[in-house]
């Protein structure tokens, strides 16, 4: 589980998991530094000591369109392009890649 999102949570700041739990959901082999990172609203970033592992979005009520991945909500699919963090495009690469590889491997062959 990851502890960051719970602390943040009891501080009443708006938290989602970050792009670390989709690279674990889709295998992504990334070397990105955090076991588990959170996504804040940038409003709520004063808020916040200095932890590691802890992104910003634009605006407020991402959370609303939260993604369950291993027991914690993380940031939409949708936001996820948006999140401030040094590894969202490689894992947005990595996610599109494996969604490629694998609609490939059960997509229907013409005239068959």
């Amino acid at each position: 589980m990851c502890e960051l999102y719970w602390r943040l949570l009891e501080m009443g700041v708006e938290v989602l998991g970050g792009p670390a739990g989709w690279a674990k959901a889709f295998g992504c082999n990334l070397h990105l530094g955090c076991e588990c990172d959170v996504v804040v609203a940038e409003l709520d970033a004063h808020k916040i000591p200095n932890y590691p592992c802890v992104w910003t979005i634009d605006g407020v009520g991402f959370s609303r369109r939260r993604v369950w991945i291993g027991g914690i909500p993380h940031i939409s699919l949708d936001d996820l392009p948006r999140v401030k963090s040094p590894y969202t495009q490689a894992v947005l690469n990595c996610i599109k890649d494996e969604l490629r590889r694998r609609a490939g491997g059960g997509r229907p062959r013409p005239g068959i």
